[in-house]
């Protein structure tokens, strides 16, 4: 099997083929959960050790981090009485006033009065839901609904500017 990367990230096509070559060989004896692979990893001479951080420092710090990150996707606000609650913190890149770019979370309020954060965090969901009815398109069941959420998503309006 060849397996690639998604690009959302900093996987290389040839990280996705070994991770996935040695997630196939886990999945003979069943469903694969993450501790599984981190095991599988865990021996130094392990294909797949060097994908993972041993050291427990560093691997504390990111794990705080993935939190912090979570906590940051999790709070949501109700923009109104009887709407469905939206996520209070959105993640854009900006450019700061320094002429540094920097990438973070903020208030959903300062992404829909700035054009640049707002045209970002709509092209992120516009891909997010095409690649929702590509990977829909899988199951004959599914396949004509899919090709028209694709067409309606086509048609929309242009991003704002």
């Amino acid at each position: 099997m060849e397996y690639k990367a998604t690009g959302h990230g900093p996987l290389t096509d040839g990280d996705a083929q070994v991770l996935g070559e040695a997630v196939e060989v886990l999945a003979e004896t069943g469903p694969v959960s993450p501790t599984d692979l981190v095991e599988a990893a865990r021996p130094e001479h392990s294909r797949i050790h060097d994908y993972f951080e041993w050291a427990d420092e560093t691997a504390a710090q990111r794990w705080r981090e993935n939190q912090a990150a979570y906590y940051l996707r999790a709070i949501v606000v109700i923009p109104a009485p009887e709407r469905e609650p939206v996520r209070a913190f959105l993640c854009v890149t900006q450019d700061m006033a320094d002429g540094r770019t920097e990438r973070g979370y903020v208030p959903m309020s300062v992404v829909q009065e700035e054009p640049n954060l707002l045209r970002q965090v709509i092209e992120r969901e516009h891909k997010l839901l095409m690649g929702i009815s590509m990977r829909l398109q899988q199951y004959r069941e599914l396949e004509t609904a899919a090709l028209a959420v694709q067409q309606a998503l086509t048609e929309l309006v242009a991003v704002p500017a």
